[in-house]
């Protein structure tokens, strides 16, 4: 603060004091004689003697403001226009000197009479005006030391009988501490010290610590107790002050603690209850990796997870995160049960079942057909056929998927009624020549639900296709042949479109003994299902089939009942009926079911032209002739149909490179042909037909010259009118009938040109 404003603040200060002072003793600037005693005492300050001036006077100690100030290194200030005296118990920033000693060189307790005058100038410590006298002598400002002293922070004392003035510092004012935060808080809390008063040593400490200086705000980083105090110049304490420090907590809250609802297995939710929280005010939680998120209340996952906790006091700790895995919730169920039988062959014994791969399946059961579920405890035998269901259920409740095992191969004796009710999978073969026409019919017996059937090879030879008819009546169309043996003579045929049929069981012919019953079921002669009994005669090697072993049955079988199946009384078939000898009684043939099982992998689909030509890659003019009969013997043109009875094939002897083909019509035949040949272009339709038959024989004959030619055979009662040249005519005396031989036209292939000729 400048001179300026120093004086302007007193000037206001000495008013105040001026209008409100009452000094007793003497009139304000009065000058007055007075009778003092000069070095009335011996001065100590703070255990120092001082040899300062100093006079009695009305039984008070008169110093000098100014040495006082000196003595007790405090501020001072005189302002000689404003006459005022400021003093303050502050430490001087430089130190004060000593004022004139007008009493040096006197003796102590000198009596003298002086001359003053009072109460010239205005006092002011520590701001405040002094009620105070004081004495102005010779310039000097004398002013009373026990009102002067304690404002400047001294104790005074004056012992009358050593006259000894003893000036001690104060005891400092006892510190102040304050804090800057009350509040609960995980920080740390800064203790400011203030009040110090007069001390010159600041100390503090925390709790039983040391004393350490006190220099600036103390910083406290947990609860606990901070003392201070202050020590004087003259070392003397002040009394010591403290301040608990209660509201510090770095402490999180404790670890939160889990309750599943349940720690068994479980396929259903598991719901987790957090508590422990301690003293937590925010209390938190998620699952895996996902967000933090308010726990007001138990968590519930519906699959396997870590559920994570945390809880937040009121100042911000943290708890660490407590985690709990909910790894017993299983919504797998175990793997499906595996089921097996000792045995897979039929047998007439007992069966023994073993289930496993059960996984991790707690309850094992299992149940035959619609039978309860039982317990599994280990292998378990049946006694007849059936289905075998097993499931496993987990801890979890978890329930497996539904194995099942069909066993079908345990034999059980049926009556012939019984066994008769597989005719409904006994089927009739019909044979169709190229132009659909049937030429023959056999047996059958379905093997397979889409349509395989089993019958003879000779059923089919030479057919150029073929239809099933089924029990109900239903015909389907034979598509191909899977497979087929001349020697065996089985063929396996497949079925155009077929679903959903009834296939037989398939046994071992093996196992046949002679006198064993069987049952053969087939169409003989066309009729449907026709059912015969009979038991085993023989089974004996090359009763038939050269290099294979043949049954011998008692069963009465018939043409047609070729193909049939033959049942043993546990409802199998064993056989393939296949021939009968009528020079016997009850002397019939079925091949052994054994022979068909190799063939059953084979699946070529041939054509029926694709087996013939297999079948006869060299082919007898016989057989040729057989089959040129079988298959072309009618010819339809619009509403035209020509037919003929057989077909002659021979060779030349005077030329082996030639084949002949000859359709023979009878004579009815030839009536019919005769009449409708040169209508409506018929001719030209015959030769198609002969064309037909030609190819045929050339891609038989291949290396042939091949002549086809129609020709009438056939016994008249007259002679007919024929052509001469082309006609032989013989008289039959067995008959008495004409034997008329002639050709009506033929055609030739010599060298890649057709020609045809017509004689009539």
């Amino acid at each position: 603060m400048d001179v300026q404003k120093i004086r302007l603040v007193l000037a206001v200060v000495v008013t105040l004091c001026l209008l409100t002072s009452s000094f007793t003793g003497f009139a304000k600037s009065n000058e007055k004689s007075i009778e003092i005693f000069i070095n009335a005492a011996s001065i100590v300050v703070d255990g120092n003697a001082a040899k300062i001036d100093n006079f009695s006077y009305g039984g008070a100690i008169y110093m000098q403001a100014r040495d006082i100030c000196s003595l007790l290194n405090r501020e001072y200030m005189y302002d000689t226009k404003l006459k005022v005296i400021v003093m303050s118990d502050k430490k001087p920033a430089k130190a004060v000197t000593l004022a004139k000693q007008n009493f040096a060189s006197v003796k102590p307790m000198t009596k003298k009479k002086i001359k003053v005058v009072p109460n010239t100038i205005s006092v002011i410590v520590n701001g405040k005006a002094v009620k105070s006298d004081n004495l102005n002598y010779s310039g000097a400002f004398y002013v009373k030391v026990k009102d002067i002293v304690g404002l400047l922070g001294y104790d005074n004392s004056f012992d009358n009988a050593s006259k000894k003035l003893t000036m001690t510092e104060k005891k400092p004012s006892t510190p102040s501490l304050a804090v800057d935060n009350t509040k609960p808080t995980n920080g740390n809390v800064t203790v400011t010290i203030s009040n110090w008063g007069n001390a010159v040593r600041k100390e503090y400490r925390i709790n039983d610590g040391e004393w350490q200086s006190y220099t600036e705000p103390v910083v406290v980083s947990e609860n606990g107790k901070v003392y201070a105090r202050g020590a004087n110049a003259a070392g003397t304490y002040s009394d010591v002050s403290s301040f608990e420090i209660t509201n510090i907590d770095k402490t999180p809250p404790s670890l939160p603690e889990f309750s599943p609802s349940t720690k068994e297995p479980t396929k259903n939710s598991v719901t987790v209850t957090i508590d422990n929280w301690g003293d937590a005010e925010t209390k938190e939680y998620k699952v895996d990796n996902g967000e933090w998120q308010k726990y007001t209340g138990s968590v519930t996952v519906k699959d396997n997870s870590t559920i994570y906790a945390r809880g937040t006091d009121s100042v911000g700790n943290v708890s660490e995160s407590a985690s709990y895995k909910v790894s017993n919730i299983d919504k797998t169920p175990p793997s499906r049960p595996s089921i097996r039988s000792n045995t897979t062959k039929k047998t007439k014994g007992n069966v023994t079942i073993t289930i496993d791969s059960w996984g991790d399946a707690d309850i094992k059961e299992y149940r035959v057909d619609n039978d309860s579920w039982q317990t599994y405890t280990g292998p378990f035998k049946m006694s007849k056929n059936g289905t075998v269901y097993a499931r496993g259920t987990d801890k979890a409740g978890n329930t497996s998927a539904t194995g099942n095992y069909k066993v079908d191969n345990i034999l059980t004796l049926l009556t012939k009624v019984e066994v008769s009710q597989n005719a409904k999978s006994v089927v009739k073969v019909t044979l169709l020549n190229r132009g659909g026409k049937e030429i023959g019919s056999g047996s059958g017996f379905i093997i397979s639900d889409d349509g395989t059937i089993v019958t003879n090879y000779h059923v089919i030879d030479m057919a150029a296709g073929a239809e099933v008819t089924t029990e109900n009546g239903k015909i389907y169309k034979v598509s191909g042949i899977k497979a087929y043996s001349v020697e065996k003579d089985l063929a396996v045929l497949k079925l155009e479109n077929a679903r959903g049929l009834t296939p037989v069981i398939l046994g071992n012919s093996d196992d046949l003994a002679l006198g064993e019953e069987i049952v053969a079921i087939g169409y003989p002669l066309g009729l449907q299902n026709t059912v015969s009994f009979g038991n085993i005669s023989s089974i004996n090697p090359n009763l038939s089939r050269e290099g294979y072993k043949d049954i011998l049955i008692t069963a009465p079988i018939s043409p047609g009942s070729s193909g049939g199946a033959l049942f043993n009384m546990y409802g199998e078939v064993v056989g393939v009926t296949f021939a009968t000898i009528t020079e016997g009684q009850n002397m019939n043939y079925a091949i052994p079911i054994n022979d068909l099982t190799p063939m059953l992998s084979v699946n070529d689909n041939k054509t029926f032209d694709q087996v013939k030509r297999e079948v006869y890659k060299d082919m007898s003019l016989e057989d040729f002739s057989e089959y040129i009969s079988l298959n072309y013997s009618s010819y339809t043109s619009g509403s035209y149909k020509f037919e003929f009875d057989f077909a002659l094939v021979t060779d030349d002897e005077d030329d082996p490179n030639m084949i002949y083909v000859y359709p023979v019509l009878s004579a009815k035949q030839y009536n019919y042909f005769i009449s409708v040949i040169n209508k409506d272009n018929n001719k030209s339709a015959v030769e198609e037909w002969m064309k037909e038959i030609m190819t045929e024989a050339r891609m038989q004959y291949r290396d042939k010259n091949v002549v086809v030619g129609i020709v009438l055979f056939d016994y008249f009662s007259s002679i007919p009118s024929l052509p001469g040249e082309f006609t032989t005519i013989s008289y039959d005396d067995s008959t008495g009938m004409y034997m008329v031989f002639s050709f009506l036209m033929f055609m030739e292939n010599i060298g890649g040109q057709v020609e045809a000729y017509w004689i009539i």
